[in-house]
This record gives structure tokens, C-alpha cells and sequence, in this order.
């Protein structure tokens, strides 16, 4: 594990000295815009819709016959959506979707020599494969969490209003009044972190650690996978422990 955190680490100072020519550079960061970020929109969005409409209902269910205020219940919903549904559980959606592919991408590229005939020329081969993936991910993912975040509200919007009977401006209400920064801000400092971590490590297993292992692109993809829901996984515990410390300081 030290050797490989070790090759991690020189893998990312190398993938950050890019040497070719920046219009290169721009047109594969725009292609990776468009295969890894537009093309999630639709199923992000329509995750996020099921996701908002399920939390609304579940949580007013589990509160029917319990004296809450309509306006409490609408506030546990949005700081659910905007704690965990929309950058964790979407971002195993988002690493499913985009990120193996990538690995498997680069990993197949590397196999069949692709990049070999750059480093002939001189080319940093681990930038020109990877910085564009990286930097399009870490770019993507809390792009696509504001449309997961707008789509989850409106999810639980049409449950609440339409389907239990709840008041539509108590609804708005609780969601303008009781709209804590603190919690938007955390939210898109997660996504953040979970994109430049999904690309960066993804970029790695796919450029170096299976060259020493003769696999094929299925192994790939999904240990890929289990790699990255693992670090996912103590990367969100780690953040939310760092917020709850932070709260406990500052209060």
C-alpha cells in the first residue's frame, strides 16, 4: 500500500507538468467535458428527481402521526439531500457511469502502445493522457450536484405538495428561510474533493498499476470500482468528521 500511495503521489506531479501545446490541451479538456459531464445531465438529473421524491416520502411517512411542523420536515429533507444524497450517493452513480470508463480508457490506450509513440516525441505521456480526465472531472461532478440538488427539491416538491397536501409557500418557505450556506458550502467542497479523488486515482490504476499485471479491461473496471468506493467511502466519513470538529470549536 505504501509502494502504491508512494507511485500516486509521482504519478499526480507528473500529470501536472503538461508540456504540449495549451489549444491541445483545451481541445481534449472540452471533449472531456462533453463525455463525462453533458452526457451524465439526463441520468444524474433524473436520479436526483427519484432520490428527493423517495426522502419525502419516506420521512413523512416515518413522522406520520407525530407532531412536527410541516416547516422541520422540509428542512430534515433539504439538509439530507445536500449533506449526503446529492455528493455521495450520486457520486457512486457519477464513478459507475464516467470514471471506470476512464480508467478503462486509459488502460486500454496504454496496452495497445497509443501513447508510446508520443513519448518518442517527447511528451509527457501521463499529462497528455490524464490532465484534461482529471481536471474535467474535478470540474463536472459539482456541476452535475446543482442540477442533482434542483431536481432532488423538486422531487420532494411534488410529493409534498401534490401527494401529502402540504402548503406550498410553507414548503418554499422553509427552504429560503432555513437555507443554511454552511451546509451549500460543505456540500460543494465534498464534491469537489469526491471528483478530483474519483479522477486521480482512477487515472493511476488505469496508466500504472496494471501494467504489471496482465488483466483484461473487465478486471479492470471493476476493481476500479471497488478501489474507489472504498476511498469514497473514508473520504466522506474523514469529511464529516472534520466538519463536526470544526462545528464543535467554533460553538
Amino acid at each position: 500500500m505504501c509502494h502504491h500511495i508512494f507511485r500516486y503521489f509521482s504519478f499526480l506531479a507528473k500529470a501536472f507538468k503538461y508540456n504540449v501545446k495549451l489549444s491541445i490541451f483545451f481541445s481534449q479538456l472540452f471533449n472531456d467535458f462533453y463525455t463525462i459531464g453533458s452526457k451524465s445531465v439526463f441520468l444524474m438529473s433524473l436520479l436526483a428527481f427519484s432520490i428527493g421524491f423517495v426522502t419525502a416520502l419516506q420521512l413523512i411517512t416515518m413522522l406520520e402521526g407525530v407532531f412536527i411542523p410541516d416547516f422541520l420536515i422540509i428542512v430534515g429533507i433539504k439538509n439530507t439531500i445536500f449533506l449526503e444524497f446529492a455528493p455521495t450517493i450520486l457520486c457512486f452513480i457519477f464513478l459507475g457511469r464516467n470514471v471506470t470508463a476512464m480508467a478503462c480508457n486509459i488502460f486500454d490506450k496504454k496496452r495497445s502502445g497509443y501513447y508510446d509513440n508520443f513519448s518518442v516525441i517527447g511528451v509527457n505521456t501521463v499529462s497528455f493522457s490524464c490532465l484534461s480526465k482529471i481536471i474535467a472531472c474535478t470540474l463536472c461532478f459539482p456541476l452535475l450536484t446543482v442540477f442533482s440538488c434542483l431536481f432532488s427539491l423538486i422531487g420532494s416538491y411534488i410529493y409534498c405538495v401534490f401527494i401529502s397536501g402540504m402548503s406550498s409557500s410553507v414548503f418554499f418557505g422553509a427552504l429560503i428561510t432555513y437555507l443554511n450556506q454552511g451546509f451549500l458550502c460543505f456540500c460543494f467542497f465534498k464534491t469537489i474533493v469526491f471528483g478530483f479523488l474519483c479522477s486521480s486515482i482512477a487515472a493511476y490504476l488505469g496508466y500504472c498499476y496494471y501494467e504489471e499485471n496482465s488483466v483484461d479491461i473487465i478486471y479492470v473496471s471493476q476493481h476500479c470500482f471497488t478501489v474507489l468506493s472504498i476511498v469514497l467511502l473514508l473520504a466522506d466519513i474523514f469529511l464529516n468528521l472534520f466538519k463536526s470538529f470544526f462545528l464543535i470549536i467554533k460553538y
